[in-house]
């Protein structure tokens, strides 16, 4: 009887020890796994902290072959700096910009130029939190983010006021149309993004201030 036992002990306790074999080896692939994912996110992070420089030092480049710059940049939010309407989402979502904007910005930051926002969108605190989340927004000395039927005339009144920078001194970056036309017509060079903050608008805005007479 005691024989008999100690086999069926035996016999029990095989598969048990396999099983917590296997579970230990699917833990251990998990661990791997999680840690591919965060090695996968810190070079992502570096590479876009890479391609941020690396398109900083061609806007300075830029910036250097014109002679006459303007002392304020204004920008929009929505589809200029970052790709969606920020009033469709709450302050727990995950903003992100333009791929080229974030080394624009630094740049024009180096160089000493002033850096405005203008947006109609009907959710400050939203578009604010993004900002703050995005580690931008000590860089604008001016911040006009409220809902106008002016096609933002009012936003660039309350932006003199603030900075006492006149419109001709003023370069801006919009995706609206009307928004340019009106503000076009107060004296600031204007200029209508199709796809975002690049490099290429950069540049046209650029050589537009410069040439207010040329075409672009």
């Amino acid at each position: 009887m005691v024989v008999a036992t100690s086999t069926w002990v035996k016999k029990k306790n095989v598969p048990y020890k396999k099983r917590e074999k296997k579970s230990s080896s699917k833990h251990l692939l998990q661990l791997i796994s999680t840690s591919h994912s965060l090695l996968s996110v810190e070079e992502r992070e570096t590479d876009k902290e890479m391609e941020d420089v690396r398109v900083k030092d061609e806007a300075l480049r830029l910036i250097g072959l014109f002679e006459v710059l303007p002392r304020l940049v204004v920008f929009d939010l929505d589809y200029t700096l970052w790709p969606f309407y920020n009033e469709l989402h709450s302050k727990r979502g995950m903003p992100y910009l333009y791929p080229q904007a974030k080394g624009i910005l630094q740049a024009f930051q180096d160089k000493g130029i002033e850096m405005a926002i203008a947006s109609r969108s009907p959710t400050a605190d939203i578009a604010n939190t993004f900002l703050d989340q995005l580690g931008i927004q000590s860089m604008f000395v001016a911040k006009e983010i409220f809902t106008s039927r002016t096609f933002k005339a009012d936003h660039f009144k309350a932006i003199h006021r603030r900075t006492g920078i006149p419109f001709n001194s003023m370069l801006f970056f919009d995706d609206e149309y009307g928004n340019i036309d009106t503000v076009s017509k107060m004296g600031v060079t204007s200029i209508l993004v199709d796809d975002g903050l690049n490099l290429q608008e950069l540049h046209s805005g650029l050589q537009k201030f410069s040439s207010p007479n040329e075409q672009i």
